[in-house]
């Protein structure tokens, strides 16, 4: 599938699993790939943004699942847990937010990201005492939602955290600067549970994310 991306350019992804004669109804589309113990659905979540939802059926099924991005593109991990893909001139395509999973209960499954090359491999952690079905969901934004510099990604974190655009221009003008993961700056102020991280992208100067405590 090809997902939007800088520029108005599209970033291709391709989903776990074999694909499949998929069922379309509204923004969601079903069992566009699957495998054993597993299928795979879109969901457009509109301006570009997307949910690739796993819907995992029981222990049997894999305990990882791949998403392959097109060649060139490069996956760098964000404190937050999230990833940036960038192209091969360092510009930010996208971003996807950090993976969650949830059981029947509604309980929170353990889950993480790790990458491979330009593949996106996201672990979920699978018990006999799972209720299932489990639902897994990479959240990919792309860079192209930028709000007063600051990506959709981290509008999203900041809020979630209770952090003000205010709070991060004070943070981003007054904080300890470091060195980030490739091609970012981390901007700190405040210590403990007040202590606040702005993530920057050092080429376009947007703000990728936020985090707290």
């Amino acid at each position: 599938m090809s997902a939007p991306g800088s520029d108005g350019g599209d970033v291709q992804l391709r989903l776990p699993g074999t694909p499949r004669t998929a069922a379309e109804s509204d923004e969601l589309a079903l069992n566009v790939t699957g495998g054993a113990g597993y299928t795979t659905a879109i969901q457009d979540t509109g301006d570009g943004t997307f949910r690739a939802l796993m819907h995992i059926e029981s222990a049997a099924a894999p305990r990882e699942y791949r998403f392959e991005l097109g060649e060139g593109v490069e996956l760098i991990p964000l404190e937050d847990g999230g990833v940036t893909a960038r192209d091969a001139a360092g510009d930010i395509l996208g971003t996807f937010e950090p993976a969650w999973a949830l059981d029947a209960n509604g309980a929170a499954v353990p889950t993480s990201y790790t990458i491979d090359g330009s593949t996106l491999v996201q672990s979920v952690s699978l018990t006999s005492a799972t209720a299932f079905p489990v639902v897994a969901d990479p959240f990919w934004i792309p860079a192209l939602l930028v709000m007063a510099r600051l990506t959709s990604h981290a509008a999203s974190q900041a809020a979630l955290r209770g952090v003000s655009q205010a709070m991060i221009k004070q943070v981003v003008q007054n904080g300890a600067k470091s060195a980030g993961n490739k091609g970012t700056s981390i901007f700190t102020q405040g210590s403990g549970k007040n202590r606040i991280r702005v993530i920057v992208d050092n080429k376009s100067g947007n703000v990728v994310t936020v985090t707290k405590g």
